[in-house]
């Protein structure tokens, strides 16, 4: 489909939604079989995939009339669709605190926030598993002169933004090689799981960073779909334990570094301190005439 402005475009909601095309030419081209949409006399609408939701589309293109044999075949297609089963094996997918450097994986996760900066494209992805710690090598002279930066992306992050992040696992930021630039950030939505075929792993000033390449594809999934519950099932559970706020790969429990005069205190993250209504807008700056520590953890 072609059209002057990308807003013309069909944009799918969420994975399952329908798109209804109508006066299309069918043709064939090396083999394939495709759909023409002229923008004179074809039209398009887009429905939501569920059941329980009127029939009525949420886009449409703007000469669509709504027929009474489109509304028998849209609830046709949404009963179809509640018993389809997509044949994939599940245990491709790799969590989160799975990352290998320099390989490429297959990931379930949550978009939790997108950003463009000077042509940047990143993403923000999200499974409730923490990431191994990654090797930084840099010599005390070098981090000296050239510290490594607390937030990898030229636009950082406003607390009103790291706000909205979950306070337990990793954030995995995802950037977009210079071959699928053109794909955007429009394609991920905030909120939506979503299923990432053939994402680069590597290490950045630090992070844990996912690249998509030409290679990568990715599409939406089902809210209840058995890979999203089952990482929805794992954070709960970890939510629950004692030390389910410890990193994953110090479970049980972290070696004590230092003592402290107090009991039975709760692990907190300093994700759960960033957000914390009373605490510091800025942790890193200190006017205080004491010698401060500042503990920082590679965690979002």
């Amino acid at each position: 489909m072609f059209a002057k402005h990308f807003e013309m475009l069909p944009h799918v909601a969420s994975f399952g939604d329908i798109i209804q095309l109508s006066n299309v030419m069918m043709k064939t081209h090396g083999g394939a079989v495709y759909a023409v949409f002229n923008k004179k006399f074809s039209t398009f609408a887009v429905y939501n995939g569920n059941d329980n939701e009127g029939l009525l589309p949420y886009q449409t293109y703007p000469i669509f009339i709504q027929r009474d044999v489109d509304k028998k075949l849209i609830t046709r297609l949404r009963k179809w669709f509640i018993d389809l089963h997509f044949d994939e094996d599940s245990n491709k997918f790799s969590l989160i605190r799975e990352l290998e450097e320099g390989r490429f994986v297959d990931l379930a996760c949550k978009v939790i926030h997108v950003q463009e900066f000077k042509g940047e494209l990143m993403g923000f992805l999200w499974d409730g598993t923490d990431a191994h710690p990654s090797s930084i090598s840099s010599r005390l002279e070098d981090e000296k002169n050239n510290p490594l930066p607390l937030q990898p992306e030229q636009l950082h992050l406003s607390r009103g933004i790291l706000s909205t992040f979950p306070t337990l696992g990793t954030v995995l930021r995802v950037v977009f090689d210079q071959g699928t630039k053109e794909h955007g950030l429009h394609l991920l939505h905030i909120g939506k799981w979503m299923k990432f075929i053939n994402v680069y792993c590597d290490v950045n000033g630090g992070f844990w960073r996912g690249v998509f390449t030409s290679s990568t594809k990715f599409r939406y999934t089902h809210d209840k779909d058995r890979l999203v519950l089952e990482r929805q099932r794992l954070y709960n559970e970890r939510e629950g334990l004692k030390f389910g706020r410890n990193p994953y790969w110090s479970f049980p429990q972290t070696s004590p570094i230092t003592e402290v005069n107090y009991k039975d205190l709760p692990v907190v993250t300093l994700m759960d301190i960033l957000t914390y209504p009373e605490s510091s807008p800025d942790l890193r700056r200190c006017n205080c005439s004491n010698s401060c520590l500042f503990v920082w953890e590679r965690r979002y």
